[in-house]
């Protein structure tokens, strides 16, 4: 009876159930990081951009198309080319450029450090890019000459400022000032995986780096390239 109990105690540090019970261990883990993987993979997938880039295009500008910018516009819209033409620092796709030291009513030093993605435009970024508005309206700076100081704030950032009554508010970074005139629903810029940054939409900047046009759903993409 003792041989036999010394027996059976030696068997339960057994190195082969040891190995066994490693190998499913291993096993299981590789199986809850692979439902895992691919629960993020579909999230990125199905997440809702906010803004419609179908029959979107973007060109990067150079010299002689920002000399001629207006012409180039015009020119598209009359061929039936696009539905809507717009400029801005970026496509709407990824992040170019960001910026922080913005005050407004309320605020503090530590908002001061705040970072807020940056963007630009002239008129008809809304409808070129396919946001939807929340509140207010978009920049238009041929019919309201004061928007080239207007200033446009996704849903994040009028939480992350705290503003009740956005649409109004002044916004300030040193000398400079602007004033909001709308509130677009929030959309992804960067990568689907990570949280939607705060934004603004300013009006003309120093500069303008791309040229966005939607072309006319009612021609096939051919016809619209080659008409352009």
């Amino acid at each position: 009876m003792l041989k036999g109990a010394l027996k059976g105690s030696k068997s339960v540090f057994n190195p082969r159930k040891i190995l066994v019970v490693t190998q499913f261990s291993i096993a299981i883990l590789l199986i809850i990081c692979t439902v895992i993987i691919k629960q993020q993979t579909e999230y990125a997938q199905n997440r809702d951009t906010g803004f419609d880039a179908n029959n979107v295009l973007y060109l990067s500008m150079n010299a002689e198309m920002t000399a001629h910018y207006q012409v180039i516009k015009q020119e598209l819209l009359d061929k039936g080319v696009a539905t809507s033409v717009t400029k801005s620092l970026g496509p709407i796709s990824r992040i170019s450029s960001d910026g922080w030291g913005f005050s407004w009513d309320g605020s503090t030093e530590k908002d001061k450090r705040l970072d807020f993605i940056w963007m630009s435009s002239d008129a008809d970024f809304v409808t070129t890019m396919g946001v939807k508005m929340a509140n207010g309206r978009d920049i238009d700076i041929y019919n309201f000459p004061t928007d080239s100081t207007a200033i446009v704030l996704n849903e994040t950032a009028v939480k992350t400022m705290g503003l009740k009554n956005p649409i109004g508010a002044i916004i300030r970074n040193g000398s400079d000032q602007w004033h909001v005139v709308g509130v677009v629903k929030d959309f992804i810029m960067g990568s689907p995986y990570e949280p939607i940054d705060p934004l603004m939409i300013q009006g003309p900047a120093s500069w303008f780096n791309y040229i966005n046009i939607r072309l006319n759903p009612k021609n096939s993409v051919i016809e619209n390239l080659s008409k352009a």
